[in-house]
């Protein structure tokens, strides 16, 4: 079975590449951000290139109305792509999706912790049940994998599990990058870390506290369209700087880190009355959590800071 998968940068996206690899022999992978999936999408379906494959998956990510429509004209009118294409996701942002047959967008999934219910769901643990439930393939050696990337993304480890191994998890991809991590999980699904890895654990953590002291003293606060703001220049460790930030100004109703180099903005909070996600959408288009969202900036944007820079 031939299958392209379309996911997410981060460890809940990464996670999802992980378990296509571990479920299927032949996997295309390409990974993309909120600026890039509506581009590389469209290109991929109105050029046909679905003809290549058994299954196209999108994973912890979502497109516009646009790419949407033109999906589901193509199942319509091609026989070739009826079924093909399978949209996973978890962010609310993307529910309106849910009225299309090839899309599941569920924030909620159900608890394998008892008596409750039902838990927040990642895009990792999303499309692991739903390769689990469909495909009769056996991959519940990652169900530990799974759950501590469900744990990270949600921030769970910290809310209520208190469990760093989670954290650790996304330090490790940090560390070694992309491909070297997929290649470990894919041959070792041992989530049990070496003690080598250990060691470049440890070091990291200390890189971050030291970071987060740095960006503590350049933090500027300012007044938004949409509440108090604690803005900051930061490059790294986006989740512990911002959630720390959250923790340590209550006087900000939530943080916006800008990342220059890599044109992006990271949004953090930790108060129940802000839904990050709709401000990253409707601002600049992206998307994400209620208290963990993150948009691309537009040129436009980086245009206007470098001549008022310019200007001084």
């Amino acid at each position: 079975m031939k299958v392209k998968l379309f996911t997410h940068t981060d460890l809940d996206g990464v996670g999802c590449a992980i378990v296509a690899k571990c479920a299927f022999q032949d996997v295309d992978v390409e990974y993309c951000n909120y600026d890039e999936i509506n581009l590389k999408i469209e290109k991929f379906t109105a050029t046909e290139q679905y003809r290549h494959y058994d299954k196209v998956f999108i994973t912890d990510i979502s497109v516009n109305e646009k790419v949407a429509n033109l999906i589901d004209f193509s199942i319509s009118r091609d026989l070739r792509a009826k079924d093909k294409y399978k949209l996973i996701d978890h962010h609310v942002t993307a529910k309106w999706l849910n009225k299309f047959d090839w899309a599941e967008v569920n924030d909620l999934e159900i608890s394998i912790y008892p008596p409750e219910e039902y838990m927040k769901s990642s895009g990792t643990s999303l499309f692991y049940h739903y390769i689990w439930e469909n495909y009769e393939i056996n991959i519940s050696d990652l169900l530990r994998f799974v759950e501590l990337v469900r744990r990270f993304d949600t921030w769970e480890w910290n809310t209520k599990f208190k469990d760093k191994h989670a954290k650790q998890l996304n330090d490790l991809l940090t560390i070694i990058g992309r491909d070297k991590f997929i290649e470990r999980f894919e041959l070792v699904q041992i989530v049990d870390f070496s003690r080598s890895e250990k060691m470049l654990l440890d070091i990291e953590e200390k890189r971050i506290k030291e970071y987060i002291e740095q960006k503590e003293k350049e933090l500027i606060v300012k007044n938004d369209s949409n509440g108090v703001a604690g803005i900051v220049f930061a490059e790294r460790y986006h989740s512990e700087l911002g959630n720390e930030l959250a923790k340590n100004h209550p006087e900000v109703d939530f943080i916006v880190m800008v990342n220059m180099g890599d044109k992006k903005i990271s949004y953090r909070g930790i108060k129940d009355d802000f839904h990050l996600g709709d401000i990253a959408k409707r601002k600049y288009g992206g998307g994400g959590h209620a208290k963990a969202a993150g948009c691309q900036l537009n040129e436009k944007v980086i245009s206007d800071v470098l001549e008022g820079i310019l200007q001084i």
